[in-house]
């Protein structure tokens, strides 16, 4: 009985060589377990990585797509306002132009106008002078005829 108790008591190198290995096993189980977690995680965190990845390019290229459409829209405004510009301003030079032509006429108006007078004041000079003599020369015979 006492040989059952000492076998008992202390482990046998058997017994203590089964738990080792079960506690490798165990700790190979676990660390395999931890490795398999850790590459789960790994592979999830890589995915979204490259998911984020792919959504800044394709988000890039939209704003390039963007930034493009805006410069040709800014370049057919520009093309449109060179057109009207250089309209506006044929538009201008005929109209300075026609400007000056009429400035220019109105001017040889104004010269032709203060010519007739001229000659109107001297064609009127003569009978001005016969009207006088004839308001004297009626005021003379009223006066002769009072007094």
């Amino acid at each position: 009985m006492e040989l059952e108790l000492t076998q008992l008591s202390e482990p046998s190198p058997n017994t203590s060589l089964c738990n080792s290995a079960a506690a490798f096993d165990d700790a190979n189980k676990d660390h395999v377990n931890h490795r398999h977690h850790f590459d789960y995680v790994s592979s999830v965190i890589h995915e979204k990585r490259l998911r984020r990845m792919i959504s800044n390019r394709e988000s890039a290229r939209r704003s390039r797509l963007r930034k493009k459409k805006q410069v040709e829209d800014l370049q057919m405004q520009v093309d449109h306002l060179r057109g009207a510009n250089s309209t506006l301003s044929e538009k201008l030079i005929s109209l300075l132009e026609s400007n000056h032509q009429i400035l220019q006429e109105n001017a040889q108006l104004k010269e032709k106008v203060s010519s007739l007078q001229v000659i109107v004041t001297d064609l009127l000079n003569p009978f001005r002078n016969v009207e006088e003599v004839a308001c004297i020369l009626k005021s003379e015979a009223l006066n002769r005829s009072v007094g």
